[in-house]
């Protein structure tokens, strides 16, 4: 079933039910039946009645082993979002993907007032648990259900990145609100760099880039962390946006620098495999004020 059609189907008692599965999962990968009772407080019939019906429409998953668990799937997480942003008077319906990675997938949407934008649920992505946190530094110590976890904490990680650096005019998306694991945020239109075959001036495009890596760090305090040719979005008007925060590090990290050093060469050397653009780094460096 579409998201969308899920959310319409749901009544107060299945968010209900869905909010309960969320808030255990932090505690368990599969909660326990008897779990799930206690903490719902309401009659084993009834109970069994809104988790067959939340089974149906595939928001949930069923497990049997040494005892009888649900856990929550990235749908009806989805949907949990989803209903509070159109009960919250943030959505008024949801419209196409407009992409769909390892760990994220994006939406366009329409507001009340009929404003285009972006709505991005994100995923613990397809590897395994343990491999998830231990690329995902900011997960250290997370327990229960990574699967459920992760998203709420990479998109809580990445609307404050957004927060910070489009405060200060750094091109990124205008974020608007966070629900959840749900980022919405102004439209994001265009193409990922590394779709973009030709650019009709690709050097001055890594000089905004790299001007808009730098300007976060000195105004926002943030860096990226994770900057390639992948989480850049060329816009209709070839202006950069940089997409995908979750990673960022403050400026006070102890590999603050190095991480910024990173991402500004990871950016530069796929203009110079790709457009053959030769950018003097040097200089940047001397702006920065740092030796490397």
């Amino acid at each position: 079933m579409r998201l969308a059609e899920a959310v319409r189907a749901l009544k107060p008692s299945d968010v209900n039910v869905l909010r309960t599965l969320a808030k255990a999962s932090r505690s368990y990968r599969y909660v326990p039946l008897d779990v799930l009772q206690e903490m719902l407080r309401v009659s084993p019939s009834v109970l069994e009645k809104r988790l067959s019906f939340l089974h149906r429409l595939g928001l949930i998953r069923r497990w049997i082993g040494q005892y009888r668990g649900y856990e929550l799937k990235s749908i009806g997480l989805d949907a949990l979002a989803l209903y509070t942003l159109s009960r919250r008077g943030f959505i008024e319906a949801l419209g196409p993907k407009l992409g769909v990675g390892k760990e994220a997938e994006v939406y366009e949407a329409i507001t009340p007032s009929g404003e285009r934008v972006a709505v991005k649920f994100h995923r613990a992505g397809r590897r395994s648990f343990k491999h998830v946190r231990k690329v995902r530094t900011y997960l250290a110590g997370v327990k229960g259900s990574v699967k459920t976890v992760a998203p709420l904490i990479a998109a809580k990680r990445e609307f404050e990145a957004l927060e910070l650096t489009h405060h200060e005019g750094i091109a990124v998306p205008r974020p608007i609100v966070r629900v959840r694991h749900a980022v919405v945020t102004s439209i994001i239109e265009g193409e990922l760099l590394y779709m973009c075959r030709e650019l009709p001036n690709p050097s001055g495009l890594l000089s905004t880039i790299l001007d808009n890596v730098v300007q976060a760090y000195r105004k926002a305090g943030v860096i990226h962390g994770d900057l390639s040719e992948y989480n850049v979005v060329v816009t209709p008007s070839l202006s950069p946006l940089i997409i995908d925060w979750p990673q960022w590090v403050p400026s006070s990290h102890p590999l603050a620098f190095k991480l910024l050093i990173r991402d500004i060469e990871y950016v530069a050397s796929f203009f110079k495999r790709r457009f053959n653009v030769m950018f003097d780094l040097s200089e940047l460096y001397k702006k920065l004020g740092q030796e490397v």
